[in-house]
């Protein structure tokens, strides 16, 4: 999980997803760039 930024938030009516805010750096910002919010999910098991 890579965030970058302010604060994570865990989403209370799904159970296992959470939330952050990945800041734009100073570079990003200059070429137009925005901060983002990302959305994770925890525990899903990958197909091998």
């Amino acid at each position: 999980m890579n965030i970058r930024g302010q604060g994570i938030a865990w989403d209370r009516s799904e159970p296992g997803v959470i939330y952050g805010i990945i800041r734009a750096t100073a570079k990003e910002k200059a070429a137009g760039g925005e901060h983002k919010v990302t959305v994770f999910k925890m525990g899903e098991k990958r197909q091998r």
